[in-house]
């Protein structure tokens, strides 16, 4: 019966988890570590988009220290900004852009290149 219970649980685990994997929680899970694109929750499309844009620039996203990552619509970050959809976190947690649709990977990498701790990398 053990066995039947652990089987259950581990299965409904494994459907259930990666459903939060690409989550933000919180900037400390990722200061200093990574530099962030955040797409509210509910923009799909955009976040396919973005997600796209990833994939087929990888290396300038791994160079970078990108991860592309959704937020719920109403997390502190990026209240009263109602109207926009994407947002670029530096690696201090800072939010450094904006946007109202998937962000390029020109104007994202111009953007990272410009910031003094890229140049001191």
């Amino acid at each position: 019966m053990g066995h039947i219970i652990s089987f259950i649980f581990v299965g409904v685990f494994m459907l259930v988890a990666p459903l939060g994997a690409d989550m933000y929680q919180s900037k400390y899970d990722y200061q200093w570590k990574h530099r962030l694109i955040l797409v509210k929750a509910d923009e799909n499309l955009i976040y396919d988009n973005q997600k796209e844009i990833a994939y087929k620039n990888k290396d300038g996203f791994i160079e970078r220290k990108l991860k592309v990552l959704t937020i719920t619509p109403n997390h502190s970050l990026i209240a009263g900004h109602p109207d926009k959809k994407v947002f670029l976190v530096g690696l201090d947690g800072g939010v450094k852009a904006m946007s109202d649709k998937a962000m390029g990977e020109q104007e994202l990498f111009q953007t990272i290149d410009a910031m003094p701790m890229r140049q001191s990398e």
